[in-house]
C-alpha cells in the first residue's frame, strides 16, 4: 500500500473519533495545502461511516442523517394518515437508522422495521411526489419471499421514512455457516432467493443491493429479501424513479457490478451479478474479491473482471467439518457464468441462473458448461449410474465393449478436434484485439469480424463443416450489427461449404435462413423468400423433429411476401391461420410457442395491411399476452410486442391509446434497457408519430429530436436507425418552420447514407432522405436549381426499386416537378413527367392507384401553366 493511502487512513480514523461538527474544520487544518490527500481521506470516512466495509453512502438531499437516535416512545406523524411509535433502535447505516416501530392507523397496530432515511432539504414535496409513484410500485411485489412494502413517503416534519413488514431472522450467510448446511441445502435455499428476484424483475423492479445483509432466514427456514426497491427511492430526484440511473446508489460496493461503479445504465444483468456474489459467499464462505485489504482498491479489482473460482479461493479449505467440504466444476462454472464482467456474457435473467442450478441439483447437464460431449456423457452416467453400470457389465459379457469404447474416442476425437480449431480460430481472432498486437489500432467490433473473415478463408487446417459453422457465426454476428452487405459473401461462401461438404440437411436450413436474413434486412425481400423455400424443403413438415425448424422458415417466408405485396393479403391471411391452427396445440412446448408468436406477428401486420385493424389489433394483443407466457423470464424481449401494439394502434381509431401504450413502453425500456439503445429510439420514433397524430406538433418535434439523440448514442453516428430516424426529425423541423436546421440535419447525415447505398432498402433511404432535403431547400426559399439536382439524385437512387417503393420514388417526382416549375422551367418539368408516366406503364401501375392520380394532378398544373 502506497504511503500516502497509510497516511490518510491514519487521518479519517483520527477524525471518526471527533464530533461531527468539529470534523470539517480539523481535516482542513490536517490536510492543508494537499487537495489529493483530503479526496482520500474523505473516500474513506465515507467507507467508514457504513454498516459495512465497502458503502457507497446516499445523499438524499442537502442535510444528514439526525445526530441522536430517536427515543423509545418517540412518535412519528407521517404527511399521510397513521402514526408510528418507536419501540427500539435495530441498526444504523449509511442510508439512516431502522427502528422496530408500531404503526397506528384507527385500531390496527402492527410492528414495522421504520427507516429513518438519512437527509432532509428544500427537495421534500418532489421526494414527497416521487415516492408515492414508486411506493406505488413497491406494494405490487407480493411475493412469500419478499418483505412487504407498508408504507413510505415524508414524515410532518420533512423526514424522508419507508416502513416494510418487520423479519426477524439471521442473514442468509450466517445462517447457513451456523447450522453447517451442506451445498445442496444451500442452492436449495439461493432458489428461494432467486425466485423472489424474478418476481420483481417482471414487474420492472431492479433491487440493485443484493447482499447477505438484505437477505434474512427466518426460524422456519424462509428467506426473506429486505429493501427491495429502496435503492430506486432514494435518489435525488425520486420522481424520475430511474432505475438504470447510476448517481447516488445506496449500493454495498463488494456486491456491485462492473457496470455500476462505472456509472453506465444498469439492467436485471445488475442483480444477476450481486447474486453471483452472494452464491460465491454462500459456497466458498468468502467474497470474490475478500483478497482486496482496502476499500479503495476494491472497485478496480471488481472492474478488472478478474475472479478465481469459488472452488480455487485460498479461504476455502475442504474440511469434513465443514457444511461444504468439496465445490464442483459445475458450480463454479455457474457462479463464474454469473459473474462475467459483461453483462451480454452473465445469464440472460435470474430465471435462467435458478435452472441452471436446478439442473445441478438433478445431476443434469448445466448450460454454463455446454458443449462438452464427454462432460454431458458423464452426467448422463451419474443420473442413470445403476443402469449404467449393469448395461456395461452386459456389453463385457458380450464382448462389445472394446468397440463401443472405440466408437466414442472416434466421437471424441472428432469433437476434439473440431474444438481445437475452433480454439486456435477464436484465440487468432482475438489476439488481433491486442494492443501489443495490432500495432496501437484501436479495432472496433466490426473490424474484429472483418479481419476474422478474411483469416478464416485462408485457414487450410480447418475442416468445411466447422469452417461453415464458424462462418455463420460471423454472418449473423455482422447482421447484429445491421451490417448485412458485409454478412452476404461471408454467409453465401458458408453456404457454399454446406453444399459441397454433404452437410446435414437442418445445417444447410440453418445456413440458407441465416442468408434469407441478411437479404431481409437489405429489402432484398425476393431472395430472401427463394432462401426460405428452399430451406423448407429440407425440412420434412411432416417429421416431428423438424417441424419446429420447417415453420419457422415458412413464417418468415410468409412475412417477406406480405412486405413485398405481391401476394394478396387474404391469401398470406390464409395461410397464416392455417399454420397457427398446426402451431396450437403444440405450443404448450416453449420453443413452438415462440414459432407461434411469430407466426401471429405476421398475421396480424398481414391483416393491417388489409386494412383489418381491429382483427389486426386482436391479434397482436394475443401476441402480447403470449409473449407473457413464453417470454416471462425476458421483459425487455416482450417490450417489442408491446412496442409494436402501439404502432398498430396509430394507424386505426386508438391514436391516444397507443400514445399512451408507446408512452409507458418507452419508461418500461429506460428501466430494464437504459436510456441509450436503439430499441427505444424506434419506439421514441413511432412516439412522434403518435403525437402528430394527435395534432401535438410540439411535442412531436420535441421527441424526434430525442430519438435522434438516443440513437446516435447508442449506435454511432453511422447506424442505420440513427440516420432514418434523423431523416424524420429533419421532415418535422421542416413542418415546423426551422429550415435551416432540418437542411443541416440532413446535410449531416446524408455522407454516411451514401456511403452504405448498396442495392436495396439502403439505396431506397439515401434516396428518401434526399428527397426530405431536396423539399427542406425549397420550403427555406432557397435555390430551386439546387433542389432540382438533389431531387433528380434521389430518383436515380430509387428507381431500381421504384416498383417496391413507389411512395419514395412519386415524393422525388413531385418534388422536382415543383422545383423546375419554380424556376420557370416548363420543358424539364414535362420531361420529369413524361419520365414518371413511362415508368408507370413499364411497371404495369393500375389505372386507379394513387400513383396514377398523383401524376395526373402534376399534369394539371403543368397545362396551367
Amino acid at each position: 500500500m502506497s504511503d500516502r493511502y497509510l497516511q490518510a487512513k491514519s487521518i479519517a480514523m483520527e477524525a471518526m473519533e471527533l464530533p461531527a461538527e468539529a470534523r470539517q474544520a480539523w481535516l482542513e487544518q490536517r490536510c492543508a495545502g494537499d487537495p489529493g490527500l483530503r479526496t482520500e481521506v474523505d473516500w474513506l470516512l465515507d467507507a467508514l461511516r457504513a454498516d459495512m466495509t465497502e458503502v457507497l453512502v446516499p445523499r438524499w438531499a442537502a442535510g444528514d442523517t439526525p445526530t441522536e437516535p430517536l427515543a423509545q416512545d418517540t412518535t412519528i406523524g407521517a404527511a399521510q394518515p397513521g402514526r408510528y411509535r418507536i419501540l427500539r433502535m435495530l441498526g444504523e447505516g449509511g442510508m439512516g437508522r431502522v427502528y422496530l416501530a408500531e404503526r397506528g392507523e384507527g385500531d390496527l397496530r402492527q410492528q414495522v422495521a421504520l427507516k429513518m432515511l438519512a437527509g432532509t432539504g428544500p427537495q421534500a414535496g418532489p421526494t414527497a411526489a416521487g415516492m408515492a409513484d414508486e411506493c406505488r410500485i413497491l406494494a405490487n411485489l407480493q411475493h412469500p419471499n419478499i418483505a412487504q412494502f407498508i408504507d413510505g413517503g415524508l414524515s410532518a416534519d420533512g423526514q424522508p421514512f419507508l416502513a416494510m413488514e418487520y423479519v426477524e431472522g439471521d442473514r442468509i450467510d450466517h445462517w447457513c455457516e451456523t447450522r453447517k448446511l451442506p451445498l445442496n441445502a444451500r442452492i436449495r435455499l439461493f432458489l428461494k432467493v432467486c425466485a423472489a428476484v424474478e418476481h420483481a424483475h417482471q414487474r420492472l423492479v431492479i433491487h440493485r443491493d443484493l447482499k447477505p445483509a438484505n437477505i434474512l432466514v427466518r426460524a422456519d427456514g424462509e428467506p426473506k429479501l429486505l429493501d427491495f426497491g429502496i435503492a430506486r427511492l432514494t435518489t435525488g430526484d425520486a420522481h424520475a424513479a430511474d432505475p438504470t440511473a447510476t448517481a447516488h446508489h445506496a449500493l454495498t460496493l463488494a456486491y456491485a457490478s462492473p457496470e455500476h461503479i462505472e456509472g453506465r445504465p444498469l439492467s436485471t444483468a445488475a442483480d444477476v451479478w450481486s447474486l453471483g456474489v452472494v452464491l460465491y459467499e454462500l459456497v466458498a464462505g468468502v467474497r470474490p474479491h475478500h483478497g482486496v485489504e482496502s476499500g479503495h482498491l476494491l472497485p478496480g479489482a471488481i472492474v478488472s473482471g478478474e475472479i478465481r473460482p469459488p472452488s480455487a479461493s485460498a479461504c476455502h479449505a475442504p474440511s469434513p467439518d465443514a457444511g461444504v467440504s468439496r465445490i464442483p466444476a459445475d458450480v463454479d462454472a455457474i457462479v463464474m457464468k454469473a459473474l462475467r464482467r459483461d453483462p451480454g456474457d452473465r445469464y440472460p435473467s435470474v430465471a435462467a441462473l435458478a435452472d441452471d442450478l436446478r439442473r445441478f441439483l438433478d445431476s443434469r447437464p448445466v448450460s454454463a458448461r455446454r458443449g462438452q460431449r464427454l462432460y454431458r456423457l458423464r452426467r448422463f452416467a451419474w443420473r442413470h449410474r445403476w443402469r449404467v453400470a449393469a448395461a456395461a457389465v452386459v456389453l463385457l459379457m458380450l464382448g462389445g465393449f472394446a468397440f463401443e469404447r472405440d466408437r466414442q474416442l472416434r466421437q471424441v476425437t472428432a469433437e476434439r478436434n473440431k474444438a481445437q480449431a475452433l480454439s486456435t480460430f477464436m484465440a487468432d481472432l482475438f489476439a488481433n484485439a491486442d494492443p501489443s498486437q495490432a500495432h496501437g489500432e484501436d479495432l472496433t467490433v466490426r473490424e474484429l469480424l472483418d479481419r476474422g473473415a478474411v483469416d478464416l478463408r485462408a485457414r487450410q487446417d480447418v475442416p468445411a463443416e466447422v469452417r461453415a459453422e464458424m462462418l455463420d457465426a460471423i454472418g449473423q454476428a455482422y447482421i447484429g450489427l445491421q451490417l448485412g452487405q458485409q454478412a452476404l459473401p461471408v454467409l453465401e461462401e458458408a453456404l457454399q461449404l454446406r453444399r459441397t461438404s454433404a452437410a446435414a440437411k437442418q445445417d444447410l436450413a440453418a445456413t440458407l435462413g441465416l442468408l434469407a436474413d441478411a437479404h431481409l434486412f437489405l429489402g432484398q425481400n425476393r431472395e430472401a423468400i427463394a432462401l426460405n423455400r428452399e430451406a423448407r424443403t429440407l425440412l420434412p413438415q411432416d417429421d416431428p423433429a423438424q417441424f419446429e425448424a420447417w415453420a419457422r422458415h415458412r413464417v418468415q417466408e410468409l412475412r417477406n411476401e406480405d412486405l413485398l405485396g405481391e401476394v394478396p393479403a387474404a391469401r398470406i391471411i390464409e395461410v397464416l391461420r392455417e399454420l397457427d391452427g398446426r402451431l396450437q396445440p403444440l405450443a404448450t412446448s416453449q420453443s413452438i410457442g415462440r414459432v407461434r408468436i411469430t407466426a401471429l406477428e405476421a398475421l396480424a401486420s398481414a391483416l393491417n395491411r388489409a386494412e383489418r385493424v381491429d382483427e389486426a389489433l386482436a391479434v397482436q394483443r394475443e401476441v402480447v399476452a403470449l409473449m407473457e407466457v413464453h417470454y416471462a423470464s425476458q421483459p425487455a424481449t416482450r417490450l417489442l410486442a408491446r412496442s409494436n401494439l402501439g404502432a398498430m394502434l396509430l394507424g386505426g381509431n386508438g391514436v391516444a391509446e397507443g400514445v399512451a401504450l408507446l408512452e409507458e413502453v418507452d419508461r418500461d425500456y429506460v428501466h430494464l434497457v437504459g436510456e441509450a439503445t436503439v430499441q427505444r429510439a424506434v419506439v421514441l420514433n413511432q412516439l412522434g408519430i403518435g403525437y402528430q397524430l394527435l395534432g401535438d406538433k410540439a411535442r412531436q418535434l420535441e421527441t424526434l429530436l430525442l430519438a435522434t439523440q438516443v440513437a446516435r448514442e447508442a449506435g454511432g453516428p453511422e447506424n442505420r436507425f440513427y440516420l432514418q430516424i434523423a431523416v424524420t426529425a429533419a421532415q418535422a423541423l421542416t413542418g415546423a418552420g426551422r429550415h435551416e436546421e432540418s437542411v443541416q440535419v440532413l446535410r449531416e447525415v446524408l455522407p454516411a447514407l451514401e456511403a452504405r447505398a448498396a442495392p436495396g432498402i439502403d439505396a431506397v433511404n439515401y434516396a428518401y432522405a434526399l428527397g426530405a432535403l431536396g423539399f427542406a431547400l425549397l420550403e427555406s426559399g432557397g435555390d430551386p436549381r439546387e433542389a432540382t439536382e438533389v431531387l433528380a439524385r434521389a430518383e436515380q437512387a430509387v428507381l431500381p426499386h421504384a416498383r417496391d417503393f413507389m411512395v419514395v420514388y412519386d415524393s422525388a417526382m413531385r418534388g422536382q416537378a415543383r422545383a423546375m416549375r419554380a424556376s420557370g422551367d416548363t420543358p424539364g418539368m414535362r420531361k420529369v413527367l413524361e419520365r414518371y408516366q413511362a415508368l408507370l406503364e413499364a411497371e404495369g401501375i393500375p389505372d386507379d392507384s394513387p400513383w396514377r392520380r398523383s401524376l395526373a394532378r402534376m399534369q394539371d398544373q403543368a397545362a396551367a401553366g
